[in-house]
């Protein structure tokens, strides 16, 4: 289930073309994005422009997230940059994405949920052309085209 919405995490985030603390709901809630946000690219921009970013999603994919989860909390967002790549604007990202009252499949009480997923993203929306490409190695999933 959890690669599931790994893997929903990322298709949405690409469709829609270093920790000074430990990143917590409570951090997340020191919102730069005080109005919650249908994607997560103003999120990602900020990141790689000024080292992090923090918001609640509220679009579609948290619906979804939501739904599959059995959860009533907001999603919040902590979006980190890594590094930045020699290609001007662009950078390797952690987002994390952390929710309150989630009930997993299987379990009989609800708790606390985190999903972290690393990125390349660059401020034109785009992955970067030449930097990167070493994550792609050995994962089978990142070697072929998502269907469609």
């Amino acid at each position: 289930m959890l690669k599931k919405i790994t893997i929903v995490l990322t298709i949405a985030f690409c469709s829609a073309a270093v920790h000074a603390e430990p990143p917590t709901v409570a951090n997340a809630q020191r919102m730069q994005f005080p109005d919650p946000l249908e994607d997560m690219r103003p999120l990602a921009v900020e990141a790689i422009k000024n080292g992090e970013a923090h918001g609640v999603l509220a679009g579609d994919t948290a619906k979804f997230i939501q739904n599959k989860m059995g959860a009533t909390a907001p999603l919040h967002v902590n979006v980190t940059r890594l590094f930045k790549y020699n290609q001007p604007g662009c950078a390797r990202l952690n987002a994390q994405f952390l929710q309150d009252n989630v009930k997993l499949p299987g379990e009989s009480d609800a708790r606390k949920q985190e999903v972290n997923l690393q990125f390349n993203y660059c401020l034109d929306g785009r992955p970067p052309q030449t930097e990167g490409k070493e994550y792609a190695k050995g994962n089978p999933f990142l070697q072929r085209p998502i269907a469609k």
